[in-house]
């Protein structure tokens, strides 16, 4: 639901649950909803299968980021977001590098190569969400793990 306060009228988005959104304010001061996708339950990796890639998988070094990957044997790539409290001291910044992270792998997901697991580990705080997509698709092309089909 959407309030604004200066014109008073209310606009009802169907289908979206309030931890997907966030609010940011307009030019004249009215509440603007934009939505922060999250990744769905098939591409996420559980505790058990992100020490296995720890494990067994390769890694890439990137600017601020470090990439493991392993090959599965299921048809969705799947992702982990590894913040540590030696990067960033208050959980708030935490977690809010990981929505950002994730956001931006939802918009990866149809330009990944199908059949891996893929966990990306922080070594240090972005300011802006460009930074994280930009070290994310660099990485990633680093390991061959893009395909020709163009991310949106």
């Amino acid at each position: 639901m959407l309030l604004c306060k200066r014109r008073g009228f209310i606009i009802c988005i169907p289908h979206l649950p309030p931890w997907q959104a966030k609010l940011a304010t307009g030019s004249c001061g009215q509440i603007i909803k934009t939505t922060m996708t999250s990744l769905s339950k098939i591409h996420r990796l559980a505790s058990r299968e992100v020490k296995l890639v720890f494990a067994h998988g390769e890694k890439e070094k990137g600017k601020g980021i470090s990439l493991y990957c392993k090959k599965n044997n299921i048809r969705e790539p799947r992702f982990a977001v590894v913040v540590s409290s030696k990067v960033a001291k208050k959980s708030v910044s935490r977690n809010r590098l990981r929505r950002q992270t994730k956001d931006v792998l939802y918009h990866f997901v149809s330009s990944i190569k199908r059949g891996y697991d893929i966990i990306i580990v922080f070594h240090m705080v972005f300011s802006h969400r460009k930074d994280i997509e930009d070290s994310i698709r660099s990485v990633l092309e680093k390991k061959s793990l893009l395909s020709g089909k163009k991310n949106t």
